[in-house]
Parts: C-alpha cells; sequence; structure tokens
C-alpha cells in the first residue's frame, strides 16, 4: 500500500511549527552569544574564513544549550503526538504509547511519560 505524502504535511506541520519556532529562537541566540566570546575574536584575526569560525568554533559551543532544549522538548512532541494522532486519525507512535500506558501493561510508559513532561 502506497502512502500518498500529502496526508503527512498538515499533521506534521501542526506538530513541528511550535518546536521549531521555539528551537530557532534558542539557535539564535546562542550563535549570537557564542560569536561575540572572545576566542571567536581571536579565530577571526588569525584569518580564518567566517565559515570555519563558525562551523569549527562557535557552533560546537552553541550546541550545547540547543541539544538540551531538543531533549527536553521531546517529551512536548509525544504528547503532541497523542493530540495530533487523534485529531487527523494516523495510527502511530502517541496512540501506541497512549494505549499501552492505559492498559497498564507497560507500567514504565506511564512513568515515562511523567519523567519527560
Amino acid at each position: 500500500m502506497a502512502i500518498d505524502w500529502r496526508y503527512l504535511v498538515l499533521p506534521s506541520v501542526a506538530m513541528g511549527a511550535s518546536l521549531a519556532a521555539i528551537l530557532t529562537r534558542m539557535v539564535r541566540t546562542a550563535m549570537l552569544e557564542e560569536l561575540g566570546q572572545d576566542y571567536i575574536r581571536t579565530a577571526r584575526a588569525k584569518g580564518l574564513s567566517e565559515s570555519a569560525v563558525v562551523c569549527r568554533h562557535a557552533l560546537p559551543n552553541a550546541l550545547v544549550p540547543i541539544i538540551t532544549v531538543v531533549g527536553l522538548q521531546f517529551g512536548a512532541l509525544l504528547a503532541g503526538a497523542i493530540v495530533t494522532e487523534t485529531i487527523f486519525s494516523w495510527p502511530g507512535l502517541g496512540g501506541w504509547w497512549s494505549a499501552r500506558s492505559r492498559t497498564g501493561i507497560m507500567r514504565w510508559c506511564r512513568a515515562a511519560c511523567c519523567r519527560l513532561d
């Protein structure tokens, strides 16, 4: 059975739009903060290209808070998946997780959901 990809656009946008906005703001803030550091000025003074300065020096240090936020957003993404899959009648991980959590077969699901949110 072939999946028509057009039906995946709206649920994907519904789930990803708010999380993407938070991450975009976070990436911008982290990069601006890192690009103002002394070691970035030193790298530029040594004659490195702007892409080398950004990719080798600023980006790895800016990724630390970003990866932390991505990990924290996983719980929100899972909760959003439950709602989005219910609204659009799509079977998926959110519905599976919710069903297993309610039946008590996998008690760790309920504990993990409480930990993630």
